[in-house]
């Protein structure tokens, strides 16, 4: 079974479109609130190192939402395919914006800044890499951002013992919706509805690390 319009594999069905749009647009309205709280509570709590790990993470969070909801939302094919290009950017940034809090007020170090300039190198790479690779080689980037997320792995020990309990569930919580997310991201073919139930599993892993990162991550 063929999840998207024959016509145009960019294309979803009409009724799955409309719930992708509506779920991201929604999660974006949320996440500018989460924006505020977040400059609010680095202005109030924190060193500078703590406002622009905060405002990064927030600024990325708006940006994957929206750029999500513009292109599902566009029926343009041309400006459809250059809002495809900008979401397919904003998981990368996504990506290297969650992990910044926890690398740069977490572990803060020499090998907090070691995890930030690789997450954001990959983030880089894989931008360009798009750019010069337009519409090919899609499942590239798909392992891009898997690989970008498991870099956590080989960090398991620090975030142990430098988030508490419930932070570090938090945390977990967001990783296994994004995996499980990615899942149904690649079942186009197999599943109906699959982007829609990738939508909302981005929405769940997104959210469950702001509240790891608000209410955890804070400044030694």
């Amino acid at each position: 079974m063929n999840n998207k319009d024959a016509t145009n594999p960019h294309f979803y069905p009409e009724k799955e479109e409309r719930l992708n749009v509506l779920s991201h647009w929604y999660a974006f309205l949320c996440s500018i609130v989460c924006f505020i709280l977040l400059v609010m509570k680095g202005i109030s709590d924190g060193t500078p190192i703590y406002i622009f790990s905060l405002t990064t993470f927030g600024i990325v969070l708006m940006l994957m939402f929206i750029t999500s909801t513009l292109y599902h939302k566009s029926k343009n094919p041309v400006r459809r395919n250059k809002y495809r290009m900008l979401d397919m950017f904003a998981i990368y940034t996504m990506i290297a914006g969650s992990y910044t809090p926890y690398a740069l007020v977490g572990l803060q170090g020499t090998k907090g800044w070691i995890l930030f300039g690789v997450v954001w190198s990959i983030a880089l790479l894989g931008i360009l890499w798009k750019l010069f690779t337009v519409g090919k080689y899609n499942m590239i980037s798909t392992f891009l951002y898997v690989g970008m997320g498991a870099i956590c792995i080989f960090y398991t020990n620090d975030f142990i013992h430098l988030l508490p309990y419930d932070g570090l569930i938090w945390l977990i919580i967001g990783c296994i919706s994004y995996l499980i997310g990615v899942f149904f991201y690649l079942m186009d073919q197999h599943i109906k509805y699959n982007h829609f139930v990738w939508h909302l599993f981005v929405i769940a892993g997104s959210f469950s690390h702001f509240i790891s990162i608000f209410f955890y991550v804070l400044p030694s």
